[in-house]
Formats: C-alpha cells, sequence, structure tokens
C-alpha cells in the first residue's frame, strides 16, 4: 500500500511542477507580446546596417569573399577597413562613395572596396590585418599570392581628387616594382625620349601628354583611356621633350601628323570635358570611342529629418540598463577584444578601465562576479592578445546575460546612428555619477573614471578622428578636475563641446539633433536668465537621471530554457520576479504536499486500527 501513496505523491509534485512552468510559459507570451508591441524601442547592434550598398560602386568585402577578391587579382584593391558606428567613418562615407564613382571607369585595373569591422562575423579578419582604428586604408597589389597587411593608403585630404591622385600614385610605384604587369593595365610610366613613342604600339593613334612631373594630367588620362581600342595614350615629361605651348599640352599623333587639344580643358578638374574634347577629334577620324564616364555617377540620398515622438523623447532622457550593458559588451567582447597585442601603457589603461566598471557599473551580482573574474585573470598577465581576452571574457560570461545587446534610449532612426557611442557617453556619464555617490568612500579618486575614460579611448575606441579630439581635451582634466563634483561636470562640458563641434556633421543622427545638453524642455532650472549655465542644477538634473538605471522588464533568464533543452535562440524571456515567485511557490507547494503526505500516513495507520472492514463490511 505504501508504494501506491509514493508513486501518488511523486505524480502529485511533477502536476505542480508542470502547472508552475505552465504560469511562467503564460507570463513569457505576455512579455513577448508586450515586447513586439513596442518593438521600435529596440534595436540589436549585431543587425546593423552597412555604411554602403551595391549601388554606390563600393565593392563590398566580407571575411567570406575576401580572400577571393583581394588575392590573385588582376586588379589592384583599395580596401577600406571600417566601423559602422563610427562618426569619422559616417563622415567620410559620401567622400568614398564617391570616389568610387568617379573611378569607376578604372575598375579592371583598381578597385575600391570596404569592409565592415563592426560586423560580428568581420572581428577576427580585421584583427588579423592589425587595424587599430578606423577607417583604415589599406592599399593591395594585384598579383599577391601570399598573406599581407597590405600598404598604408595615404590620405592628406579627404577630397575625392586628392585621393584619385594618391591612387596613381600607388598604382605608378606598382609598375615599378612588379616585373609582369597585367596585361590589363596600361602603361603609367613616362616617355623617355619622343623617339621611343611608337615603340612597342600596334595602334595607329597616340594620345601624347607632355607634363611636368608633379602634373596628374596625363595618368588621369591613360587610365580614362584605357579601354579605347586602337588608341594608346602615354605621358612624357617636359624636360624630355620640346614644347612650344604650355604645360600640361596634350596632342593627337598619327602616323602622318598631330592635333592639339586646346589648352583650356587640360585639368584634372576637368577630365571629363578633356576626353570629350580627344573624342570629338578622334569621330571625325572615324574612330569610334564610347562614352567610358556613362556609369560613374552615384544616388544622392537626402537625409529626411524626423520627427520624435514622445515616447523616443521619454526614452531619450532615461537610462537604460540594457544600453550600458550593450555599450560595455561591445566594449569589451569586440574593441578591446580587437588588439593583436595588449602590453605595457595599453594593459595599464585595460586595468584601471575594468577597475573603474567593477567600482561604479550598475551590475547585477552576477555581472559583478563576472567582471571580478574578469579582472582578476587580466591582472595574471605582463602581456596578453586580444584573443586571449576574449577568451577570459567568454570563460567567464556564460553565467551573464552581458551579451544580450538591445539598444533603446541609444536606438538611433537607423542602426549606423547613435547606438554604441551614445552608449558609451552614456556608461561614463553613469560612472562617473556612482563615483560621486560614493563620496563617502575613501577609495573614490577624483579623476579615477575620467583617467579610465581617457585611457580607454586613447588605445582602444575605435574611431581615430574621435579618439584623437577627446585626447586633446583630456589634456584639461589635470588642475581643473579637484573633486567628484568637478568630474562630473568635466564630462557633462565636454560632451557638450563635442556635440557643438559635430552639430550638422554627417554624422548626426538626423532624427535627433545635437544639441546642448540639457534642453530647457528638459532642466528649465538649469539655465540662468541670461541663458548661462546654473551648474549646481545641472549637477542635481545629472545626479537624477544618471543614479536611477531601469532595469529592463524584459531580461533574458535562460534557466528554465536549459532545464528544457531549448536552444539559446529559444530561451523563455521573464525577469527576476517571476522566477523567484516561481522558486517560492515550488518550495511551498512541495512543504504543503509534504505535511498532507504524512498527515495522510499518520490517519490512514490510524484509521486501519479501528475500521477492520473495508466498504462493504466484510473483514
Amino acid at each position: 500500500m505504501i508504494y501506491k501513496y509514493a508513486v501518488f505523491c511523486l505524480m502529485a509534485l511533477f502536476t505542480l511542477f508542470v502547472i508552475h512552468l505552465l504560469i511562467i510559459k503564460s507570463n513569457y507570451a505576455e512579455v513577448t507580446a508586450l515586447s513586439a508591441s513596442k518593438k521600435w524601442a529596440y534595436s540589436d547592434p549585431s543587425s546593423h546596417n552597412s555604411l554602403y550598398t551595391a549601388s554606390d560602386k563600393v565593392a563590398l568585402l566580407t571575411v567570406d569573399n575576401f580572400n577571393e577578391n583581394v588575392y590573385n587579382s588582376t586588379s589592384a584593391w583599395i580596401v577600406q577597413f571600417y566601423n559602422s558606428w563610427c562618426g569619422h567613418c559616417i563622415k567620410f562615407s559620401p567622400v568614398w562613395k564617391q570616389l568610387a564613382a568617379d573611378i569607376y571607369n578604372w575598375r579592371g585595373v583598381v578597385t575600391i572596396s570596404g569592409i565592415d569591422c563592426a560586423d560580428d562575423q568581420n572581428t577576427q579578419h580585421c584583427r588579423d590585418y592589425e587595424i587599430m582604428g578606423y577607417p583604415t586604408i589599406r592599399y593591395f597589389k594585384p598579383m599577391i599570392t601570399n598573406f599581407t597587411l597590405g600598404e598604408e593608403f595615404i590620405r592628406t585630404r579627404d577630397e575625392v581628387s586628392e585621393l584619385r591622385n594618391n591612387i596613381l600614385i600607388n598604382l605608378e610605384a606598382t609598375e615599378k616594382q612588379i616585373r609582369s604587369i597585367p596585361k590589363n593595365w596600361p602603361n603609367l610610366l613616362p616617355l623617355s625620349s619622343p623617339n621611343s613613342m611608337w615603340i612597342g604600339i600596334n595602334n595607329s593613334v597616340i594620345v601624347l601628354v607632355i607634363e611636368k612631373n608633379d602634373s596628374f594630367v596625363g595618368r588621369n588620362l591613360i587610365m580614362d583611356m584605357k579601354d579605347v581600342a586602337n588608341v594608346s595614350t602615354r605621358r612624357i615629361l617636359n624636360i624630355n621633350y620640346e614644347y612650344t605651348s604650355s604645360l600640361p599640352e596634350v596632342k593627337i599623333e598619327t602616323k602622318n601628323r598631330s592635333f592639339h587639344i586646346a589648352p583650356g580643358t587640360i585639368t584634372t578638374e576637368n577630365r571629363q570635358k578633356l576626353f570629350y574634347s580627344i573624342r570629338d577629334i578622334l569621330k571625325t577620324k572615324n574612330y569610334t570611342v564610347f562614352d567610358v564616364f556613362v556609369d560613374n555617377h552615384i544616388n544622392n540620398e537626402q537625409r529626411q529629418t524626423v520627427k520624435q515622438s514622445s515616447k523616443q523623447q521619454l526614452l531619450v532622457n532615461s537610462v537604460f540598463e540594457s544600453d550600458l550593458e550593450s555599450a560595455l559588451s561591445y566594449s569589451l567582447f569586440h574593441e578591446v577584444a580587437l588588439k593583436s597585442t595588449i602590453a605595457n601603457d595599453e594593459l595599464i589603461a585595460l586595468m584601471k578601465y575594468l577597475r573603474v566598471i567593477s567600482k561604479y557599473f550598475p551590475f547585477d551580482y552576477e555581472g559583478y562576479s563576472f567582471i571580478q573574474n574578469v579582472v582578476e585573470d587580466v591582472s595574471k598577465f605582463n602581456k596578453l592578445t586580444g584573443g586571449q581576452f576574449k577568451d577570459i571574457l567568454q570563460k567567464h560570461s556564460k553565467n551573464t546575460q552581458l551579451k544580450s545587446r538591445e539598444w533603446m534610449s541609444c536606438k538611433g532612426s537607423v542602426s549606423i546612428y547613435r547606438g554604441y557611442p551614445c552608449g558609451l557617453w552614456m556608461m561614463f556619464h553613469t560612472l562617473t555619477v556612482k563615483a560621486y555617490m560614493s563620496i563617502t568612500n575613501s577609495e573614490a579618486e577624483n579623476t579615477e573614471v575620467l583617467d579610465a575614460m581617457t585611457g580607454y579611448v586613447t588605445y582602444f575606441f575605435g574611431c581615430q578622428d574621435c579618439s584623437e579630439h577627446f585626447q586633446q581635451m583630456s589634456k584639461t582634466i589635470p588642475g581643473n578636475v579637484t573633486s567628484l563634483k568637478n568630474s562630473v561636470l568635466w564630462l557633462w562640458r565636454t560632451h557638450n563641446n563635442v556635440n557643438n563641434r559635430l552639430a550638422g556633421d554627417g554624422s548626426e543622427d538626423p532624427s535627433f539633433p545635437k544639441i546642448q545638453f540639457p534642453s530647457e524642455s528638459m532642466c528649465l532650472k538649469c539655465r540662468n536668465a541670461d541663458n548661462s549655465w546654473n551648474e549646481e542644477n545641472v549637477l542635481s538634473y545629472l545626479i537624477k537621471m544618471y543614479k536611477d538605471v531601469h532595469r529592463d522588464k524584459k531580461k533574458e533568464i535562460v534557466f528554465v530554457g536549459r532545464l528544457l533543452g531549448k536552444k539559446k535562440e529559444h530561451d523563455w524571456y521573464f525577469n527576476l520576479f517571476d522566477m523567484n515567485i516561481y522558486i517560492a511557490l515550488y518550495i511551498l507547494s512541495a512543504f504543503l504536499l509534504t505535511i498532507y503526505t504524512g498527515w495522510f500516513f499518520l490517519n490512514g495507520s490510524l484509521l486501519s486500527r479501528h475500521h477492520k472492514y473495508d466498504f462493504s463490511n466484510k473483514v
């Protein structure tokens, strides 16, 4: 009989367990419906938009197609390693698009391309090529077979004409260095004398450019004319040729006579006009010259300014746990882990950053345990690679949800805007406020957070232009930041200076213009009657904003998912309160069932002593 009771108890416990799971399941459905109704508030940084599309004439490279395109190619490749959240990369992207369109007719000899290092699948690839900042541009020669980092591409000015001329310098240098030039390449090297003009030439027409050594007219024209049938284009320096007109001079030479091009059209700025002048003359001689510039255009997309909704305004003025964790996750797993080697000053900066994070970041218990373990492991190294650092992170992050990255208040109108830079600013503002609030803690140092931020931005922040600007501003910290209060206000002033500099910039989200923060609508008391800042009220506003971090209602707790053997992408979502209620209900149910079972056994034994008959009154 006792076995029947035992089976009954086990079945009852199992039934209660299933009932509790169904309660959690229904709660999950409610949270899922809620998140679906507010889907606009969430954005996963890993599913970002690239800065370029195929219509931009920029070849799109990834880790999967990089080698097959760049290596063993008859074309030279100009590769921009960029980061789609980097403000300077966003600002530079229109120039890169214009360059790709401007020399699109040079394809086959040189290809303009880009690879997005913000894409997680490309992270290791960018590390392999030792990319330390964005944008980084490398020149890859044609017909390379073995791994190479490429050659640094010099950017003196971010102008199409300047970049185009630098490409020509690289191409000419390649022709001097490589013994076997691909057959589809034109000859960019200058003639040594006029007598050698027809040597090795099978065409009946030569377009000859007489120019000075620093002129780019000849090389531009050679590239523009490279696909014109039955016509060769060459250049010769003025020191090797007698000329009568002003330089540069362009002549169309045939076996019988020569034609001069009007001097007014011979400039690099008038590339197309010069080409069309030559084409018109050749047409009169029955030569067919196709328009090589027909595809050299880009789609100029006008940025639309979208008015923010009241919900978006509310989100922007709030600090969310998901934004802070997103920024921290990206900085550790992507930015720091991207470094090929971390040693000396870089390692010191990393340790300062990690220690400040461990002291002031608003972690839950699991997050705090994670960062403490990371600090402990990294402190054992005198030198480590980015790969080793990422291994440490992955080793200790199994029980945390730090990698669940969603933007809320830092979500941009499209994913290339705001995101990580916004989250990083928000995180450091939060750290300065948390340090200020620990003012009674003797361990809190006046410039502790700012020093850690400066070190991180100097050695790990990918946007080179942004890093250089911040390093210049950080020179004002010594002597000016003498208290934790000063630390909070210094970062606020610095952030407003950056906003002022970037207002109207190409990297600005048109839906979220860069303003002087906080605006009057956010904090009326933060400005005096003369519109100057009331810094005491600003401080109060900043403390109020950054001290209270909104915990996400949608939080990944994967215990039940793991228990049921679910894969991560199918884990159930419910918050910590739900989990605690579930555990409490289960324990209480098990306790009550145990008491009831004991009482049942006790009373059953008593009944068996007094009632020795069954229900049919038989013994």
